[in-house]
């Protein structure tokens, strides 16, 4: 649980339920043609979001491209059964659908990271840690979104507990040739049944100071 940075003027997305602070998100439920609210759930203590028809999601507005930014994403998962994705950052664009995304995946006990579709780049897959449900975990991203010179910064950690910090990409691609940047997803989302739930305790994106 988290205050977003003091700085606003750095600031492009704060979600922080315990302070009640909401900017720079586009939707906070639900994704897709699915539009019943009342599987997202604000707390202060989080927003309970619960799949239906493969997803629930809250989406932030357009990141932008080439500026130095942080991400953090704080959650924790109730109740996953089968293959989900829970965090994405995507493109989703014309003509760059199916394009450029990375993915925090739930599956089976474990999280892991995926990259695919970036141009220049294999598709790579990096497991981070297993998970207890209800445990709160923390995901930083530190990155520059570029088709040839960005960079990609992953940490996870729980607590006092660093389980993965690794750099992803040091130079190269990170991005693909869209004219609108990259955006954020958090929530259940994939082919999966309806009742999966978790909760997303905060999610901020700032310049890189």
């Amino acid at each position: 649980m988290f205050d977003c940075v003091a700085d606003i003027d750095s600031q492009i997305v704060c979600f922080s339920p315990s302070s009640g602070a909401l900017r720079g998100i586009k939707e906070l439920c639900c994704g897709g043609a699915h539009k019943d609210e009342s599987r997202a759930d604000l707390t202060r203590n989080g927003l309970v979001l619960e799949s239906y028809l493969g997803r629930t999601e809250l989406v932030t507005e357009r990141l932008p491209l080439l500026d130095d930014i942080n991400i953090r994403f704080d959650f924790s998962i109730d109740h996953l059964v089968e293959r989900s994705s829970i965090f994405q950052i995507i493109y989703y664009q014309p003509p760059c659908f199916n394009q450029g995304n990375y993915q925090l995946v739930s599956d089976n006990g474990g999280l892991s990271f995926i990259a695919r579709n970036l141009y220049g780049a294999s598709d790579s897959e990096y497991y981070l840690s297993d998970y207890e449900e209800g445990v709160e975990y923390t995901l930083k991203v530190s990155a520059s979104f570029s088709i040839v010179d960005g960079y990609f910064n992953l940490k996870l950690s729980s607590g006092d507990e660093v389980l993965f910090d690794k750099s992803l990409v040091e130079s190269g691609s990170t991005g693909v040739d869209c004219p609108l940047g990259p955006y954020v997803k958090a929530g259940p989302y994939g082919n999966i049944k309806d009742g999966a739930v978790m909760t997303v305790h905060g999610l901020e994106v700032y310049y890189a100071k």
